[in-house]
């Protein structure tokens, strides 16, 4: 059995320790961040790694020792860290995305006729987008502004989660083009000039 391969089943031996290791170190960020994820994020860039530059601190060493190896344990916690940073990055731009796409609904109801035209537009445009979108992006929609998890919108819609979240950053910039795509207008329904570029 060759290096990797003993280094995939330590770490799905492992694979308990790990979760309850990401559990502490997710702390209490929502349950949208999760561990299931995490944990298959660590595994992939370990074994990503072990073949492109060989994990030290597995070399030359049995499992049973890489197991209380301290530089193991340092690296599982390296990449521990920045899975979850990086998820929780990816998880404060899709909140942010969703909370300008609802001030943007804010003011347009706040606004007087000739803007409600505008977000008459916003409107049509968003259900256009929502009615031409196939039934798995549909349901992939819905269930993540619930806040599931990637792993059970996986189950939900029969794709792998690495394409759900794909298909969420991509419905994300569809929307975000239907929405650039509305210029405001002043009363008379002309789009309102930009404002002149600073001296």
């Amino acid at each position: 059995m060759d290096q990797t391969q003993q280094l995939a089943e330590m770490l799905a031996d492992l694979a308990p320790t790990l979760r309850a290791r990401i559990r502490a170190r997710r702390g209490a960020r929502p349950r949208s961040l999760s561990t299931s994820d995490i944990y298959a994020t660590v595994v992939r860039r370990t074994l990503d790694l072990d073949a492109r530059e060989g994990v030290r601190a597995v070399a030359g060493e049995t499992p049973e020792r890489a197991r209380e190896s301290p530089r193991m344990w340092a690296l599982l916690h390296l990449l521990i860290d920045r899975a979850i940073g990086r998820a929780d990055r990816s998880r404060r731009r899709e909140q942010a995305a969703l909370q300008r796409l609802a001030e943007e609904r804010r003011e347009s109801r706040a606004s007087d006729a000739a803007e409600t035209v505008a977000s008459e537009d916003l409107k049509r445009r968003a259900a256009e987008l929502v009615a031409s979108l196939d039934p798995r992006d549909r349901e992939l929609l819905t269930l993540r502004l619930r806040g599931e998890e990637w792993a059970a919108i996986a189950d939900a819609t029969g794709l792998n989660t690495a394409t759900c979240r794909q298909r969420w950053h991509r419905l994300l910039e569809r929307l975000a083009t239907a929405i650039g795509e509305s210029e405001p207008t002043d009363r008379s329904g002309a789009p309102r000039p930009s404002a002149p570029p600073a001296g």
